[in-house]
């Protein structure tokens, strides 16, 4: 399984990618409580913070409006004050008194009274009750700034004021003039709108004014020598200007079930809505309402909201229950107080709107786990498609390398069998002809003797000399034949340093490639490391390649040389012959002369003897030469092996086979070496230190003879 590069790299590729994958939604699903818990947590801040921006957003609102109507109240006591100065402004009369049916308008008690009659100039103020009777000065202001107006005169010296003309309308839609403010409330506290205009201060805020809340601004009225004898009161109703506003305020909403509400801070009407959820309570007082637990959460809510100061903003957690609800529901409320007209304003939510968004959230996240994994799958398809495209585009290019490598091997293989085949033919014929060199010194010796011995037998030696020359003629075509042999064995050790040059170019090319199959395996990262490996083995085998046949060609172009300078000898030992079977021709004819020439004779047969001796050490150098390119081609041979079996091992890591290293009879890569036959074991050079016996005695497989197995 997984045996051939190609499905390795497919499967290294998918099965990365798969681990990526899986990874990436394990550390999803081991981190999904700790993301959940993150999220809860700042779901509540981001929850929380909302609260509180929409807390300090109603109160900046409640800041525009409260300056808006300062504004406003400022230019309405501004116009009224203009008018009573026009008039001859405030005054009492001397020696004119009113009597008063003074009614407390907090109370109710009545008070009868006489107090001198304030005048406007040389006018009195007249007491007017009736709406439809226009009052001037107080009516005047409410023409031109919509304000309502109100003159107070001071009762006494603890500073009561007793309206005494005004356009503020009691219950009974009557003018509110005969009703005062007193200065001390049942409880001794002091009012605060009294204990400024008595210390010459104004007064700005909201104040209850005849059952109906207004933003309200008074103002000390003196008399000619600064002495206070009473106030002047504009004021809008508060249900009026603040109806657009209390209107956006209701409006808001925070999360799902979050709303705004202002509750009355203090005073007697503490604990009062001010704003309630959609307007349905506005005017309740709430302050003794307790939650299903037992507490007082409105009165925790006012006393945190009248402890804060600046722009800070409280919490509170209680469980309430809305009017139309039976269940309680735990809320969160946050908490700011806006000091200037005594609101405490507070947002309210129910938790479980937070759970919910928390649930969409973890929701969301299911899906994005969802996601990922159907991410996961598609890059798997695209890993599974991608590494089969990569595999086969790096395999098939070293498919045909290995088809080459096994082409040339063969080929080299061939050559070397040749090689040595030629060379042992050389030895064989060196051998017959130093036989044949022996044979000719004994003739000639024996030819001697026989000049010397029978000088005056002239037919013998006629017949002698005719036996030499058949002899000579025999001996020279033998060195005609051995220039050939000499010529040819040139040409093929040419030949064969072509086919070692062919060798050390494939072995350059194969270097290349695999060092072009290493950069696209760096390239390919993880995935190409164990290709990496391979491409390295290739390039050593390639320059091992490279460095044998530089080796053979140095060898054998040693050899051709050496064969060369052979040959030349034995063109020179021919043209010896040549001479020598002129001589012996001249001796035929001269044969009558034998005995009066037997010394010239023997002096010839002499130099002819030295020639032959010349000749055998020719002919001995020739077959040390012939037995130096067996071993020559000997190694080429062993070298041609090694590079079958290294392709061999290299379709191992490709392909996934196994090699068979079993030895196998292959008669067409047999080598006659010297010595050694198919079946006469091993020769002397086997036997020698240092021989590769093992390489001997292995068959190399090629790719289409390998076994499969598991690699």
């Amino acid at each position: 399984m997984f045996k051939s590069l190609r499905s390795k790299i497919i499967v290294f590729g998918v099965v990365g990618v798969v681990l990526v994958v899986l990874i990436f939604v394990l550390v999803l699903e081991n981190k999904k409580s700790a993301v959940n818990s993150t999220i809860d947590q700042e779901v509540d801040k981001i929850f929380r913070a909302d609260m509180a921006n929409t807390t300090k957003c109603v109160d900046l609102i409640l800041k525009e409006l409260k300056e808006s109507l300062d504004q406003a109240l400022a230019n309405s006591m501004s116009n009224q004050e203009k008018i009573l100065l026009r008039g001859g402004g405030l005054m009492l009369s001397d020696g004119r008194t009113a009597n008063w049916r003074a009614v407390n308008q907090t109370t109710q008690d009545v008070r009868e009274v006489t107090l001198p009659v304030i005048m406007v100039g040389s006018e009195p103020i007249q007491p007017v009750s009736l709406s439809s009777t226009e009052v001037s000065i107080v009516d005047e202001v409410k023409k031109m700034s919509g304000a309502n107006c109100t003159i107070f005169q001071k009762m006494n010296e603890k500073g009561d004021m007793l309206r005494v003309a005004t356009n503020v309308l009691n219950a009974k839609g009557e003018r509110g003039i005969g009703t005062f403010i007193a200065a001390k409330d049942d409880d001794g506290k002091t009012n605060p709108i009294i204990a400024s205009i008595l210390e010459g201060k104004s007064y700005r805020g909201r104040a209850l004014v005849l059952n109906m809340w207004y933003a309200v601004l008074y103002e000390p009225a003196y008399d000619s020598k600064k002495n206070v004898i009473g106030m002047l009161f504009v004021g809008f109703k508060e249900n009026e200007k603040f109806a657009e506003t209390r209107k956006n305020i209701q409006a808001l909403r925070v999360g799902k079930s979050g709303y705004v509400y202002m509750l009355q801070g203090s005073g007697p009407g503490r604990g009062q809505y001010i704003v309630s959820k959609d307007g349905l309570r506005d005017g309740e007082n709430i302050w003794e309402t307790k939650d299903s637990e037992g507490n007082y959460p409105i009165k925790s809510i006012i006393n945190k909201g009248l402890a804060l100061t600046g722009d800070n903003v409280d919490f509170e957690h209680y469980p309430w229950i809305n009017q139309g609800e039976s269940v309680a529901r735990m809320k969160i409320a946050t908490i700011k107080y806006f000091a200037p007209w005594d609101w405490v304003i507070g947002v309210g939510a129910y938790e479980d709107d937070v759970a919910e968004t928390k649930e969409r959230i973890g929701q969301q996240y299911k899906t994005v786990e969802f996601i990922a994994i159907i991410a996961g799958l598609v890059v798997f398809l695209f890993a599974a498609i991608s590494s089969y495209l990569f595999s086969k585009k790096i395999t098939d290019p070293i498919y045909e390398i290995m088809s080459g490598l096994a082409d040339v091997s063969n080929q080299v293989f061939a050559a070397a069998s040749e090689l040595s085949g030629a060379s042992q033919s050389l030895a064989s014929g060196a051998s017959q002809q130093a036989s044949g060199l022996q044979e000719t010194s004994s003739s000639l010796e024996e030819m001697a003797s026989m000049v010397k011995s029978t000088t005056n037998n002239t037919e013998n030696s006629s017949n002698l000399v005719q036996e030499s020359i058949i002899s000579v003629t025999q001996a020279g075509k033998g060195m005609a034949e051995m220039v050939l042999a000499m010529k040819d064995i040139a040409s093929a050790s040419e030949e064969t340093s072509k086919i070692i040059k062919t060798i050390d170019e494939i072995a350059f090319q194969t270097n290349l490639l695999a060092l072009n199959a290493a950069v696209e395996a760096a390239r390919a990262g993880s995935a190409g490391a164990g290709f990496a490996v391979v491409a390295e083995e290739v390039r050593n085998l390639a320059r091992r390649s490279s460095d044998a046949a530089k080796n053979t060609s140095n060898l054998i172009e040693g050899i051709v040389h050496k064969i060369k300078q052979g040959s030349d000898l034995v063109g020179k030992t021919k043209e010896s012959f040549d001479k020598v079977s002129d001589g012996f021709s001249k001796i035929g004819d001269l044969s009558k002369e034998i005995a009066t020439a037997s010394k010239e004779q023997s002096a010839g047969i002499d130099q002819i003897n030295r020639a032959i001796s010349e000749m055998d050490k020719i002919v001995q150098q020739t077959a040390a030469t012939s037995e130096e390119t067996s071993s020559a081609s000997q190694e080429l041979g062993h070298q041609a092996k090694n590079m079958k079996k290294m392709v061999g091992d290299l379709s191992v890591v490709i392909e996934g086979g196994i090699i068979d290293r079993v030895e196998k009879a292959d008669s067409s890569y047999a080598v006659n070496l010297p010595g050694k036959t198919k079946d006469s074991g091993s020769s002397e050079s086997d036997k020698k230190p240092g021989s590769n016996n093992k390489e001997k005695s292995r068959n190399i497989p090629m790719p289409g003879d390998r076994e499969l197995g598991n690699f």
